[in-house]
């Protein structure tokens, strides 16, 4: 059976949606019969003792003998593996319970919808397959239908409008206050991270505006320490404001906007990053619930068991029925018997791979396990491969949105007020102190000048005797090469001398390994030749037991008016066995003509989808354009009108002014 430890498909639909179904692998723990049979229960009934019924191969099928499903098959006495030509046949029928199919007698098909249910049998009986006294069957669907149906129902209320799990509840599944996805909130937060960009930048607007009143020496209206100190303050707090709106807007603030599912515009970094990320999970859940309804067409597990059951019951026509005679006693009344002709086989294949024998309970196992192994390779192949794409795509638009959030808001000016006073007082000592300054500076230029004078002698002096010891070293250097060289010249010999040593004792252990091969080889030819003559005496011994057996029926012509009922027999089975492959051809090819109506559908999708998105951008471009064409009128207006407003305080200065002279 698949492994089912890495379900995508599970992670990403309680990623998305926050409905936690169950564990693939325990999906049909509670779906078994009898002996552990998965999907079904197993009787078997003993139809006749070495005498031939009328009808026993043809009344088999759905619906036949008040059993969900039979198969009638033949049994050697002591039931052997191995069957000889002329062997007397057991008639026994295997009656079959589909656990997961609704009641009626219409084939399971792929699309059929499996009801949610609990059920106990008191009349099935677990005792070897022959319905002796035995323990009741409980069995149940649940788990199956919440992983089926729950996952892709979940991801349609997700998809659609308001685009939320909250409240979401499906059969005995609650996704809880913790655990709902609202995408609509995203949409909020964004919006959040907007206006605290706009606050900011109004701050900042307000604070310059103050910065530039002059405040401070030299104003008409303020003047003093205490004047310059608030002055500082407010310059302080304009640029802090202007940093924390450019920390949150980023650095492509004004010039790109976002789009959220809503169509809500945003602008800064972090809200355009958790619109992207809003829009990903949108899509990444439309994508699994598209994979979801194309994977349900062919989702029943129960008609891939029917499928596996109809095969066996057509092998069974070339490994069995056509390999039957018909026998008739000497006893008075004489009755028909059926017995084995040669190549007849107790087995039961399908698509040529043995099960093993239809008496043994582990076939009818391996039956129903090989039906759950296909179902979850078509999870694997349907919505596990989607999933993990699913998960990638989301992984990674979460990465970006995170990396769009800083980790802190800095400020940019981290000066304390009691700094920024100390400041002010320090500037005013400054113009004191400068006078006092350029005289110290120019008796310090002059002595600087006379160390520089002395430092230049010491320099010539010190170059002179670097000269004098690079030409020592030179020739220390030259001595040291010429004695390295002599060294790596010998050290060259010796491993050559090696390599050569050791090259003559390869070949010797190579030619010595060549003659134990031949040896072997030799020993290993004579025990195949002596194996072979002895199964060619086998051979010849089995031939010859074989053609007295085939002149010995040869010689039964008594048996003329029983072969002729066989033969009738044998048309019926044959219209049967061509009745049933033409039923399954065209369950067959309606399935695949739904299969591909649910791809065209999804294509379909996926280009309206597509053209949505682009119609989308498109919109969130002109958006974009038009808002960009208003800043920049608006910061032009803004731009005249602080013209504007520094005239008129530069006349009124001047008017001042001329007042006072």
């Amino acid at each position: 059976m698949a492994s089912n430890n890495d379900d995508n498909w599970q992670r990403a639909v309680e990623l998305i949606t926050g409905y936690h179904i169950p564990d693939r692998k325990t999906l049909f723990d509670k779906l078994k019969g009898n002996d552990d049979i998965p999907l079904m229960h197993v009787r078997l009934d003993t139809v006749s003792y070495y005498r031939r019924t009328e009808g026993f191969i043809s009344t088999t099928g759905l619906s036949t003998h008040g059993s969900d499903y039979t198969i009638a098959y033949y049994t050697p006495k002591g039931d052997g593996t191995n069957v000889g030509a002329g062997s007397d046949l057991e008639e026994i029928r295997v009656h079959i319970t589909f656990l997961a199919m609704n009641t009626g007698a219409v084939p399971p098909k792929g699309s059929d919808i499996i009801t949610s249910f609990e059920k106990t049998s008191n009349v099935l009986k677990d005792k070897g397959g022959w319905n002796k006294e035995g323990d009741k069957l409980d069995w149940n669907t649940t788990a199956l239908t919440q992983y089926m149906y729950g996952s892709g129902e979940a991801l349609a209320m997700l998809t659609t409008w308001p685009h939320s799990t909250h409240g979401y509840s499906s059969r005995g599944i609650d996704v809880n206050d913790g655990s709902y996805v609202d995408l609509l909130s995203m949409t909020q937060t964004a919006k959040a991270f907007d206006r605290a960009v706009k606050f900011f930048t109004d701050g900042a607007s307000t604070m310059s505006n103050w910065d530039n009143e002059q405040i401070g020496e030299g104003s008409d209206k303020w003047d003093g320490t205490s004047a310059r100190i608030f002055q500082a303050l407010v310059h302080k707090l304009a640029r802090n404001y202007e940093s924390y709106a450019e920390q949150l807007a980023g650095k492509d603030a004004g010039n790109e906007t976002g789009l959220t599912i809503d169509n809500f515009t945003v602008s800064s970094k972090p809200a355009r990053a958790i619109a992207d990320a809003q829009t990903v999970i949108l899509n990444q859940a439309k994508s699994l619930y598209d994979a979801w309804k194309a994977w349900k067409l062919e989702s029943n597990p129960q008609h891939i068991l029917y499928d596996l059951l109809q095969q066996a019951r057509l092998e069974l026509f070339d490994n069995q029925y056509d390999k039957t005679d018909i026998g008739v006693t000497t006893s008075s009344p004489p009755y028909t018997y059926t017995e084995a002709k040669e190549g007849f086989k107790n087995d039961i294949t399908i698509y040529g791979k043995s099960y093993g024998k239809p008496s043994d309970m582990n076939t009818w196992k391996a039956i129903g396990e090989e039906a759950v192994r296909r179902w979850n390779d078509s999870v694997q192949q349907w919505l596990s491969a989607f999933a993990a794409g699913a998960i990638v795509e989301i992984g990674n638009a979460l990465k970006e949105a995170e990396a769009a959030f800083d980790t802190s808001i800095t400020d940019k000016d981290k000066r304390p007020l009691s700094e920024i006073a100390a400041k002010v007082e320090a500037d005013a000592e400054k113009a004191k102190t400068e006078a006092e300054n350029a005289k110290a500076k120019a008796e310090a230029e002059a002595e600087k000048q006379r160390l520089i004078d002395e430092q230049n002698k010491a320099k010539a002096e010190a170059e002179a005797q670097r000269l004098k010891d690079k030409a020592e070293a030179e020739a220390q250097r030259a001595k040291d090469k010429a004695e390295a060289e002599a060294e790596k010249a010998k050290a060259k010999q010796e491993q050559e001398q090696e390599k050569a040593e050791a090259k003559a004792e390869k070949e010797k252990e190579k030619a010595e390994a060549e003659k134990e091969k031949a040896q072997a080889k030799q020993e290993q030819e004579q025990e195949k030749a002596e194996a072979k003559a002895e199964q060619d005496k086998e051979k010849a011994e089995a031939k010859a037991e074989q053609e007295k057996a085939k002149q010995e029926q040869e010689q039964e012509q008594e048996k003329a008016e029983a072969k002729a009922e066989q033969e009738k027999a044998k048309q019926e089975a044959e219209q049967e066995k061509a009745e049933a492959k033409a039923e399954q051809q065209q369950e067959k090819a309606e399935a695949k003509a739904e299969q591909e109506q649910a791809k065209q559908e999804q294509q379909q999708q996926q280009a309206q989808v597509l053209l949505q998105n682009q119609q989308a951008q498109a919109e969130a471009k002109r958006d974009r354009d038009q808002q960009k064409a208003e800043q920049e009128q608006e910061k032009a207006e803004a731009k005249a009108e602080q013209e504007k407003a520094k005239q008129e305080a530069e006349q009124e200065k001047a008017e001042a002014k001329a007042e006072q002279h």
